[in-house]
């Protein structure tokens, strides 16, 4: 059973009664002074109510004849009483309405309490009903229903990232445990059947290796140095000699033109830089181009980073950012790729304060930009 002397209702009650008994007992007080005074007065003579106008009124609560003092003293105790009657009911009825007056204002935050009470982890979508009373009350079921949208979100996304990221460790992982079946069942190997083994076991490692990695980076909330001086023409230029093997591959050609220099992490802008342009690189055409341009707008520091690969679709062009998001899931695995390296870029700016731009690279190919 609820103890009422806990509820907000009884707590507002009880102080406003307290501070209402209090004023009318000091009000009773004054009164009932008052009128000890003003029926002494009508007491006195007419020579001694005389006398009172040059002189100061004297204490009227004694010095009088008791033959006098008697029907004044009935008359003060019946004034006295109806004041103190008079006092306790109006206390009591001001309480009562008092009570109810409170228990309807706090009404709509005993429903909002319910509401939030029922939700659980699998119905936090479910819109709260706000009550329009135009108070803080609306104000708080407002907040609490954003809240809650915001929570079922992450919850969301949480959800479906540890879907994908369990997808994407159990292929690896279903290649190896399948290519040592296949090897176990034979009573004998030959030197070429022992090196296809190896070779499928050291690749699938070296992507759930990389696969960790990312998914590492993308949950790490360590807090880093974000007032370091970052030459961003400096970590394009490492990039791309870094990227000079894969880009070979395909006779794809590295360009880096302009010059930036901002205040940030060197190590998170290298990651999210090098993601950009080996992105570009891997999803390019052979022998296409990537062009990064260095420049500032508008006060902030900008990265464009362009290729003349195949492109992305309009429509999907909003959700390459999102974690283990592919255009071509099969390509991607046939050139390594795992849906992280954007959402890695997409926290780091974000952790910067930066935005990202997403647009075709005309006549062919994709453009993202960032700027700090």
């Amino acid at each position: 059973m609820k103890n009422k002397k806990s509820t907000l209702r009884f707590k507002l009650t009880l102080v406003v009664l307290c501070v209402t008994a209090a004023m009318c007992l000091a009000l009773a007080l004054i009164s009932m002074s008052a009128s000890r005074v003003f029926f002494n007065a009508m007491l006195l003579t007419p020579s001694q109510r005389s006398e009172l106008t040059t002189e100061a009124l004297p204490d009227m609560s004694e010095g009088f004849p008791s033959v006098t003092a008697t029907p004044a003293a009935a008359a003060q105790r019946s004034f006295s009483g109806v004041t103190v009657l008079s006092t306790l009911l109006v206390l009591t009825g001001g309480g009562a309405f008092l009570f109810w007056y409170v228990k309807k204002s706090l009404k709509p935050l005993e429903t909002l309490a319910q509401q939030v009470r029922q939700l659980d982890a699998d119905h936090l979508s479910c819109s709260l009903d706000i009550v329009s009373t135009g108070d803080e009350i609306e104000q708080l079921s407002g907040a609490v229903s954003d809240m809650l949208g915001r929570v079922n979100d992450a919850y969301t996304m949480q959800k479906n990232f540890s879907a994908s990221a369990a997808h994407e460790l159990r292929t690896p992982i279903a290649a190896m445990k399948s290519r040592i079946d296949v090897f176990q069942m034979k009573p004998e190997h030959t030197p070429d059947q022992y090196g296809h083994l190896i070779d499928t076991i050291s690749r699938n490692t070296e992507r759930l290796s990389g696969l960790v990695e990312q998914l590492l980076d993308l949950t790490n909330q360590t807090a880093v140095d974000m007032e370091e001086h970052v030459d961003l023409r400096a970590l394009a230029e490492e990039a791309a000699i870094d990227l000079e093997p894969l880009a070979a591959k395909q006779n794809i050609t590295i360009t880096v033109t302009g010059h930036a220099e901002t205040t940030g992490n060197d190590c998170l802008l290298q990651r999210a830089l090098f993601n950009l342009m080996q992105n570009a690189v891997k999803y390019n055409l052979p022998g296409g181009t990537v062009t990064v341009t260095l420049g500032q707008r508008e006060g902030q520091v900008c990265c464009r980073v362009a290729d003349t690969g195949r492109g992305v679709p309009k429509e999907l062009q909003p959700h390459i950012f999102d974690l283990f998001f592919r255009v071509d899931a099969s390509r991607s695995r046939e050139i390594g790729g795992n849906g992280l390296g954007l959402a890695l870029v997409k926290r780091i700016i974000e952790q910067h304060a930066g935005t990202l731009k997403v647009s075709d690279n005309l006549p062919q190919g994709l453009c993202i930009e960032f700027c700090i």
